[in-house]
């Protein structure tokens, strides 16, 4: 009977890195990246990133890194390119998707 509450034990501790590890994965520093993308990209007044699950084709999901930035007017499509590029190589990341909300009511 120890045997096996020590086994279940052992099952819960990898059950909980498991998840942990997910959840560090899943983690973005949104103020330290706000920072830098402000040297980059000086009209930003915030930004969030997180990762969001999205069913594909039958039961498969594909996890999508979406940022979300916040300035009073859209970035050009030139730097709204580069801010994607610079995030995808500052989170490890090869996809992202980018959206604009306006920071003025």
């Amino acid at each position: 009977q120890i045997k096996n509450e020590k086994s279940s034990i052992d099952q819960k501790d990898a059950v909980i890195a498991s998840l942990r590890k997910e959840l560090e994965e899943n983690k973005y520093d949104n103020e330290s990246l706000l920072e830098e993308a402000k040297i980059l990209f000086s009209t930003l007044k915030d930004i969030s990133i997180s990762n969001h699950p999205f069913k594909t084709s039958g039961d498969k999901i594909e996890i999508v890194p979406v940022l979300i930035y916040s300035s009073e007017k859209p970035l050009s499509k030139s730097d709204s390119e580069k801010l994607e590029q610079w995030v995808k190589t500052r989170i490890g990341k090869n996809t992202i998707e980018v959206f604009w909300k306006s920071t003025s009511s």
